[in-house]
């Protein structure tokens, strides 16, 4: 039991509270991410953080139903989603040569079918495990290739080319229209 003093001591109020929830859980995925894929994960990178998150969800399902029910689940989803994005887009960011249109765009369709995903596995029964959505979740990966595929200004059929291509653009200046 936590005294209002020492609360207001701490935080703003309890939005203040929530918001440092949000960012300790950002730090918690981050690490997770990086162990995951330092051992051998198959998915994307962009959607390492689909385990951890949903094994953080699962063991407090009856929180996540509380914040959703609420007037502020609005501010906590958005929140969350802007944090899920994030940690898409670093991924993205990091595999290539820096941030791109492609991979913001790229980056919130990931956080939003990851939360649909995420609320209809909680707020449904499942018998699912968190590492059996992981991996429903992970055989997606392909949208994410699709989605910076469509967004590519090469057109190229094949993403990694593709990838390949606009690095090459923008560290050399190479003119793929002409080239071709």
């Amino acid at each position: 039991n936590v005294g209002r003093s020492t609360f207001y001591s701490h935080f703003a109020d309890k939005e203040d509270l929530l918001l440092d929830g949000i960012d300790r859980l950002r730090e918690f995925l981050s690490a997770a991410i990086t162990e995951r894929l330092a051992g051998g994960a198959t998915c994307h990178p962009a959607l390492a953080f689909s385990l951890p998150m949903n094994e953080h969800a699962d063991e407090r399902r009856a929180l996540f139903k509380a914040l959703v029910g609420k007037r502020s689940g609005a501010m906590v989803q958005e929140r969350m989603h802007a944090m899920i994005a994030g940690l898409a887009r670093s991924s993205l960011d990091n595999a290539s040569a820096g941030p791109t249109f492609r991979h913001d765009v790229a980056a919130e369709y990931v956080a939003g079918a990851f939360f649909a995903i995420l609320n209809w596995w909680l707020t449904h029964p499942s018998a699912r495990s968190p590492a059996a959505v992981d991996q429903m979740f992970c055989k997606r990966q392909h949208a994410i290739h699709q989605v910076r595929r469509d967004l590519c200004p090469t057109h190229r059929t094949d993403v990694y080319i593709c990838d390949n291509i606009c690095i090459w653009r923008r560290r050399y200046g190479f003119d793929w229209e002409r080239w071709r």
